[in-house]
């Protein structure tokens, strides 16, 4: 979808990934995951209201890589 696309589109403007190696996710109205090369985000795009204008997309919750990541790395107690 074109909703998608501008998505996709947005993230190759905020991660060093090239477009062919992303990935969109449909979340929920308008709302997408955008994820390649180690990095993910989503993107919540807002159609225009005109022909003549381009499609925004919002990114949701910026966090660095490390913190959105789905697995978390043990950390050892401190010794006493």
């Amino acid at each position: 979808s074109r909703l998608a696309e501008a998505a996709g589109e947005r993230a190759t403007r905020e991660f060093p990934c090239p477009m062919e190696e992303l990935t969109e996710a449909h979340i929920y109205s308008g709302t997408y995951r955008v994820a390649g090369c180690g990095h993910d985000a989503t993107y919540t795009c807002f159609a225009p209201a005109s022909a003549f204008s381009s499609i925004n997309c919002v990114r949701e919750n910026p966090l660095p890589a490390a913190a959105s990541s789905m697995t978390t790395a043990a950390v050892p107690p401190a010794p006493l």
